[in-house]
């Protein structure tokens, strides 16, 4: 999950863009996916231009497709075919990017859906993505009202309820099964 300032987009892009280059999965594919996923067949050589009026007004969501209605959203919007493929739309999970507002209206909408009951957080980048989340992106979740601002305990032991010392003093002691006899 990418995050930015002002120009969040542009660098949550721009890393995509960097990962996308890095897959095992080549474009071509990808591009084949979100032909498959919005009911339009999308020529290689149209990658990186907008589908036309006629293209967009074409464009079908794929039934019980997670990232359909979202990839016919993205090109009808203008983004290019390319574009969207960096979004994540033809990935397994679901990928936001964007600047940390975009990024809460995202999860709130999912949410709000009844689309997920949670998120499970993976970073873009393991060395600042994390920290990028939580600095930028909870506070806003919080401010509306859907990250919560305290823990109820101050340990993993604790919000789980587990007893201090789980798993060792309130563990029974072993017994010893009696011998067979040998007649």
């Amino acid at each position: 999950m990418a995050t930015g300032s002002s120009s969040g987009t542009e660098e949550a892009l721009a890393r995509r863009e960097a990962l996308l280059r890095l897959s095992p999965t080549p474009v071509s594919a990808k591009l084949r996916h979100l032909s498959a996923l919005v009911g339009l067949d999308i020529p290689a050589d149209r990658l990186r231009t907008p589908l036309t009026s006629r293209e967009r007004a074409a464009l079908r969501p794929a039934p019980y497709q997670l990232h359909a209605e979202n990839s016919v959203r993205l090109l009808t919007e203008g983004r290019t075919p390319y574009e969207a493929i960096l979004r994540g739309v033809t990935d397994f999970h679901t990928t936001l990017l964007g600047s940390p507002e975009e990024i809460a209206d995202d999860m709130q909408e999912l949410f709000e859906a009844g689309a997920c009951d949670g998120f499970v957080i993976l970073p873009d980048v393991i060395s600042d993505g994390l920290p990028a989340f939580t600095d930028r992106v909870i506070p806003v979740l919080q401010r509306r009202g859907l990250f919560h601002h305290d823990y109820e305990a101050t340990t993993l032991r604790g919000h789980f309820g587990a007893p201090h010392q789980y798993g060792r003093a309130t563990a029974p002691e072993p017994t010893t099964a009696p011998e067979p006899s040998r007649n």
